[in-house]
């Protein structure tokens, strides 16, 4: 019997390396390109509309001020038209995120968009609440320790792949992708360093090269190159997950409810902190940019693109 368990224990999957992961990364990419692509047009057409909300936003808060001379009204209609449109644009975005996720989960079939969309439906706002949590939680762990923030980085890494892949909700994901990863640490945090890496090394040779194109080029190059990229990270990162489960030979993790009760109360401080910092960062915006327009005034610089530039003797 010996020998059959250390077969067993030689046999046990492994984290491929960063090349084999980047090589089947651009496999699927190559394989579900079209629906990968159009999801994410969908997520450019979002954010484009949300652009124009908020332009829609200033307009009625500008005529509500010219026509009533009440700024307390047009503050509250301005703030509840932030928040809702606010929850809605994150709600779409983390359904068509879902859809993603399900075009690879399901790469074996074939479906157009509207199947995709049907089958994330379901997901989009546990996706959404997982989102918030481990955002909390990562704000908390950077705020208080920075080392635990990157601890929990990799540990939630993959919270938003197990509510779709293994029907996961709130902080069952968030655990249930933190047992996925333990005794990969640093095989993950390796894997995820060097695809930032390699993403920071291709943005450095399109940059130049669009630059030196022209600027009525520049921005034509960086829609294109951002919209063709940005499926990549969402296949690479599945891929680590879909490994990781694979190396578990445990299908089951049982999530203890002191686990529970210990991220709990990091994920309402972090909220808490990020309502309070947001809140901070609009009441205290006007004064922050009377005092940067004052200093600026006192140094011989020149504004570009509203950014002051230093003359080039200056030092």
């Amino acid at each position: 019997m010996e020998p059959n368990t250390n077969m067993a224990a030689q046999t046990k999957p492994q984290l491929p390396s960063f090349f084999a992961l980047l090589n089947d990364t651009f496999k699927v990419y190559g394989q579900k390109l079209k629906p990968l692509l159009i999801i994410a047009l969908c997520c450019y057409i979002l954010m484009t509309a949300a652009v124009a909300i908020i332009i829609l936003i200033g307009m009625i808060a500008s005529l509500i001020v010219a026509t009533t001379n009440n700024l307390i009204a047009t503050l509250i209609v301005s703030i509840v038209a932030i928040i809702a449109m606010t929850f809605f644009v994150l709600y779409f975005f983390s359904w068509i995120s879902a859809a993603t996720i399900i075009v690879l989960k399901d790469r074996q079939e074939t479906f157009g968009l509207r199947e995709a969309l049907k089958r994330a439906k379901p997901y989009a706002m546990p996706s959404l609440w997982v989102g918030v949590l481990s955002a909390a939680i990562l704000f908390f762990g950077y705020v208080f320790f920075i080392i635990p923030g990157i601890i929990f980085s990799i540990w939630f890494l993959f919270s938003r792949y197990a509510v779709i892949a293994d029907d996961k909700k709130g902080m069952e994901a968030l655990l249930k992708s933190r047992d996925y990863g333990r005794g990969n640490f640093w095989n993950i945090f390796l894997l995820v360093a060097l695809g930032i890496v390699s993403m920071l090394f291709i943005d450095s040779i399109i940059q130049p090269l669009n630059k030196a194109a022209g600027p009525q080029t520049e921005n034509i190059v960086n829609f294109i190159f951002g919209f063709l990229i940005s499926p990549v990270a969402t296949i690479y990162y599945y891929l680590i997950f879909e490994n990781l489960k694979k190396t578990k030979t445990d299908s089951a993790i049982l999530i203890s409810p002191s686990e529970k009760n210990f991220f709990g109360p990091m994920a309402i401080i972090g909220f808490i902190l990020m309502v309070s910092l947001a809140v901070l960062s609009v009441y205290f915006a006007p004064q922050i940019k009377n005092i940067y327009e004052e200093e600026t005034r006192k140094l011989p610089v020149t504004i570009e693109n509203g950014i002051p530039v230093l003359p080039q003797n200056i030092l």
